[in-house]
C-alpha cells in the first residue's frame, strides 16, 4: 500500500469530530501516539523537503504540545535539532524570547507563544512542523517569531490540514510553501480525508 494512502486511511478510520471544527485524532498524535505511522509522516515530509529548492534545514520549529511529536520524527530523520515554542513562559528562558499570541482551540483560551532567542541564529535555516493547519494563527505566528530572529523560514508541513478552514490562503502572504500530509474537508459534519 501506498504509504500516504496508508496515512490517510488511519486518519480516516480513527478520527471524529466533535463540532466547532475541532477533530480528534486522540489515538495517533495526543494521548497515544503511533510510532510506526509517525516515522512514515517524517518520512514524507523529509521527501517533501529532500529538493535543491529548498536547500537543508538547519533546525525544525513547532509549538508544544501536539506538534513535538511529527517535529521530532522529521528532526530525528534529519538529524537536526528540535526547537518548539512553549505556551508559557518558563523560568528557564533567561536569554529572552519571541512571543505572540494565539488562539488555542483544543483548549478554548488564547496562550502566548515563547520561542527562546537563545537557540536561533541568522544563519539557521528553519522548516517549521506542526500536527494540524487550522485556522493559521499558530504557523503565523511562529514564522513571525522565527523572521523576527533573522533565520530563514524554508517551509512548513503539517501532519493535517483542515481545508474547510481555508487557512492556506490566509497565510499565501508568507510567501513560504506549505506541505500538509492529509487535508481533511468538513462536509455535512462528515469527515473526508484525502
Amino acid at each position: 500500500m501506498e504509504v500516504t494512502k496508508e496515512i490517510v486511511e488511519k486518519f480516516s478510520r480513527e478520527s471524529k469530530y466533535l463540532g466547532n471544527s475541532i477533530i480528534k485524532f486522540d489515538s495517533i498524535l495526543n494521548h497515544q501516539v503511533d510510532s510506526r505511522l509517525i516515522n512514515l509522516i517524517s518520512n514524507v515530509i523529509v521527501s517533501s523537503f529532500s529538493s535543491s529548492k529548498y536547500g537543508k534545514a538547519t533546525k525544525i520549529v513547532t509549538a508544544e504540545a501536539s506538534g513535538i511529536i511529527p517535529a521530532y520524527g522529521v528532526a530525528s530523520n534529519l538529524k537536526i535539532p528540535l526547537i518548539y515554542a512553549r505556551k508559557n513562559i518558563p523560568l528557564t528562558m533567561t536569554e529572552g524570547y519571541f512571543s505572540r499570541k494565539i488562539e488555542s482551540r483544543t483548549k478554548a483560551t488564547d496562550c502566548i507563544l515563547c520561542l527562546s532567542k537563545e537557540y536561533l541564529n541568522k544563519q539557521d535555516r528553519i522548516l517549521i512542523v506542526d500536527d494540524v493547519l487550522g485556522s493559521g494563527g499558530a504557523i503565523s505566528a511562529l514564522v513571525s517569531m522565527v523572521r523576527e530572529s533573522g533565520a530563514e523560514v524554508i517551509g512548513v508541513a503539517c501532519v493535517v490540514e483542515k481545508t474547510f478552514e481555508n487557512a492556506r490562503a490566509s497565510l499565501s502572504s508568507l510567501g513560504i510553501d506549505i506541505v500538509s500530509v492529509v487535508k481533511v474537508d468538513l462536509i455535512n459534519d462528515d469527515l473526508a480525508f484525502s
